[in-house]
């Protein structure tokens, strides 16, 4: 009986270094099976959000390009109104200069008939000298 109590200790013992041993492999395993799952939940997520944000970027980036080109366009219409309108504006005041000029040019080409002035001569009148009395 003595060697059955010992034999049912050691058992006991071997028993709980057993499931010890058992349960370290266990959670070391499990650990690791859950570290390599969230490591790949982990990985997934990062290739979703690039994917993700790959996509978005690509159809801002259309919408930018869009925009741009609208507002290229805008400015290039707005400019080129105004540049006309500068131009004819320059032209129509070219135009009234070029009359101005013509018109100083042919009088001063005409020789200006000169009046003369004649001075008025004034009479001097002769005074008579009283006689005075002595």
């Amino acid at each position: 009986m003595a060697d059955m109590k010992e034999l049912i200790k050691k058992w006991d013992g071997f028993k709980k270094n057993l499931t010890k041993e058992v349960s370290s492999l266990f959670h070391e395993r499990n650990w690791s099976k859950i570290k390599k799952q969230v490591d790949q939940l982990i990985s997934s997520a990062k290739k979703e959000v690039h994917s993700f944000v790959d996509e978005d970027l690509t159809a801002i980036s259309k919408k930018l390009k869009n925009e741009k080109d609208q507002l290229e366009k805008l400015l290039d219409s707005t400019f080129k109104y105004e540049l006309d309108k500068a131009k004819k504006f320059v032209n129509e005041r070219k135009k009234e200069l070029n009359q101005l000029q013509k018109t100083i040019e042919s009088l001063a080409k005409k020789p200006s008939k000169k009046k003369k002035v004649s001075k008025k001569k004034s009479k001097k009148k002769a005074t008579k000298k009283k006689a005075s009395k002595k």
